[in-house]
């Protein structure tokens, strides 16, 4: 095992660590994050960093094990788990291919990846079981959408600084 294999490892468990570290400070209801009605998932924009830094297969990883932890006391039982596997791989393959690790790149994905989690989650659970799914939609999804994409906007002043001085990729 090469030097770059090391410490891809040592950073991908580092971040997977201070993950779960946040899920379950989020879980135990010691920081819950929720102004009124929104409450940030914060899992969401910890995911798609991972796929900024990691690589799609990383971030799919840190996205499986971060969302089976958040299915644990979650209502639905496994939309977190593949969502955020999904969601992981995707932002991976966009870094990759198409995006650079930049401001803008990270409000596109990030504002991108809470809107869809937000209304898929509306949609699959709310949508067609609740008779106030139109009120669940503007006073809790909405809200939360806003929240969580501007908190995962904010995240990447914390993490880019540090994420961008670990090697991640070899060099040529």
């Amino acid at each position: 095992m090469n030097a770059f294999r090391v410490r891809y490892l040592i950073a991908i468990s580092v971040y997977t660590l201070v993950t779960a570290a946040i899920v379950l400070v989020q879980s135990t209801g010691l920081f819950t994050l929720q102004i009124g009605t929104a409450s940030a998932v914060l899992v969401l924009p910890l995911t798609i960093y991972a796929g900024f830094y990691f690589g799609p297969l990383g971030a799919a990883a840190v996205g499986f094990l971060a969302g089976a932890a958040t299915d644990t006391y979650s209502s639905p039982l496994v939309f977190n788990t593949l969502f955020l596997t999904a969601v992981g791989l995707t932002a991976g393959l966009l870094m990759s291919h198409y995006f650079n690790r930049n401001f803008a790149a990270s409000v596109v994905v990030n504002l991108s990846g809470s809107a869809i989690y937000f209304i898929l989650k509306w949609f699959f659970i709310y949508a067609f079981s609740d008779p106030s799914a139109g009120f669940v939609l503007l006073h809790f999804s909405l809200p939360s959408f806003i929240y969580t994409g501007l908190l995962g906007v904010a995240l990447f002043f914390v993490f880019n600084p540090i994420l961008k001085k670990v090697p991640l990729r070899p060099t040529k």
